[in-house]
């Protein structure tokens, strides 16, 4: 695999010592257009139409002759197809050599999700079945986001900036937002129609990802970029105790796993119906022209961008309070308020109080940081990364699914059928908040701490 990028040239600049923040941008920004690749889309599907031509504001938009319909199934299959994409990935990654170098690996896998954004305003016109190839193909690499962080994390960032450090990266889903929503409705409001959008992505990730491959290794040695100074810093910060085998048995009879994992659940399928059909519930429910759409899609993660690097240290810092209490309040405080904020969007008719709570929604959802979250840190300790890949597959899960339920039960987008919609994502909501509310720890487990007896996966019965 490396032998087929042999072309891209090697950085050799020091960076003053602080090499490590560069490895940390370049990994943010191409995990930015992972996902941007994947959700403009979401915005997208509503420029491909039936016909050709669209009215947008006073002005009417060409998008190109020949289009094959989009019906509501189609539309769903397509917003799922990066979900199978990811399970897809995933069950690569699981099967691939360890050996493999892991800069090669999300090197090809992101070049591959920008050739095939490059590739949707040609085939589009032509066959749906390759549309959806390519929609699977852009998901592939959002399998390998976790590793890509753990990677980074581990070997590159220091211990003590390792939380703000992850916080960055998984802020990579908000910067996609602010970065792919504007930059579809700039585009549209320029009238060089919804191709130009893509073509721009598929670009901006091709730049990335060969800077990704020139500037990151997978060790830190031997790396003329990285200074003596620097080598021994990050080397004495990062002594990695030896891992322990991850006691999957002892975790599935805890009650306060199923609690988080639950929460998860519910919180995952609120972001993935903001994400996947917001737009779709601006334009056709709000009633919002195509231009306000897009940035009106930028908002919810530019107003959670900055809470969410403060969340974690809040829930600290509160007085009085023991960390079990923190975090059942931090829990409610997140899924009580998009619950409540989401019946109040099912019957309230006015557009910008709607519009309003479908902002906060965002908002409040930074909370779940200090609550769900926060209990998976401290019950779990290092194997706290269990939770985070479960969190990926039920997103995988929900995001392959939930379009497809949306296409068979919501097909017109009717204000009804929204309201019918947004009444059970908020009872599931609250379900789950409930579930984990009356399980939830703050103590390290018995079978978490280290040297503790555990049971590998294979032996449960």
């Amino acid at each position: 695999m490396e032998q087929l990028l042999q072309f891209i040239p090697a950085f050799s600049f020091k960076f003053f010592h602080k090499t490590r923040f560069m490895i940390l941008l370049i990994t943010t920004l191409c995990l930015t257009f992972v996902l941007s690749n994947v959700v403009v889309f979401n915005f997208l599907i509503l420029c491909i139409r039936v016909d050709s031509e669209m009215d947008l504001g006073n002005h009417t938009l060409v998008f190109g002759f020949n289009s094959p319909p989009i019906t509501p199934l189609k539309q769903g299959w397509l917003l799922s197809a990066p979900g199978l994409g990811s399970l897809i990935g995933e069950v690569i990654l699981s099967r691939s050599d360890d050996t493999v170098s892991f800069r090669a690996l999300f090197t090809v896998y992101g070049l591959i999700t920008a050739t095939s954004t490059a590739l949707i305003p040609i085939v589009s016109i032509f066959s749906f079945s390759v549309f959806f190839g390519l929609r699977i193909l852009q998901g592939l690499p959002i399998a390998l986001i976790r590793r890509a962080i753990d990677v980074a994390s581990s070997n590159w960032i220091l211990k003590s900036q390792k939380n703000q450090s992850l916080t960055v990266m998984y802020c990579s889903l908000f910067l996609a937002h602010i970065y792919s929503m504007p930059l579809a409705a700039g585009f549209l409001c320029l009238r060089t129609g919804w191709q130009a959008v893509c073509y721009i992505l598929a670009g901006s990730s091709y730049l990335a990802f060969l800077s990704f491959y020139a500037l990151f290794r997978d060790s830190l040695k031997n790396y003329r970029c990285v200074s003596s100074q620097e080598l021994a810093l990050i080397l004495k910060n990062n002594r990695h105790s030896p891992k322990q085998p991850v006691p999957y048995k002892c975790l599935v009879r805890s009650a306060s796993s199923w609690g988080i994992l639950t929460a998860y659940f519910g919180f995952i399928l609120v972001v993935n119906m903001i994400i996947q059909f917001g737009p779709t519930y601006l334009h056709q429910v709000l009633k919002y022209d195509l231009q306000k759409t897009g940035i009106a899609m930028a908002m919810p993660p530019l107003l959670a961008l900055i809470p969410s690097f403060y969340m974690d240290s809040l829930s600290s810092f509160i007085p009085y309070l023991n960390a079990k209490t923190k975090i059942i309040i931090f829990g409610l405080i997140s899924q009580g308020s998009i619950a409540a904020s989401l019946l109040s969007m099912a019957f309230l008719s006015t557009t910008v109080t709607r519009y309003f709570l479908f902002v906060m929604i965002a908002f409040w959802g930074t909370f779940f940081i200090g609550g769900p979250i926060k209990s998976a840190r401290f019950i779990a300790g290092e194997h706290r990364h269990v939770f985070t890949s479960y969190g990926f597959i039920i997103h995988d899960f929900t995001s392959l699914v939930f379009p497809v339920v949306m296409a068979t039960y919501v097909p017109e987008n009717m204000p009804e059928n929204w309201s019918a919609t947004l009444v059970v994502v908020a009872i599931i909501v609250i379900f789950c908040g409930g579930v984990f509310s009356f399980v939830a720890e703050a103590t390290r487990q018995a079978w978490a701490k280290y040297g503790a007896s555990v049971y590998p996966m294979e032996d449960m019965t």
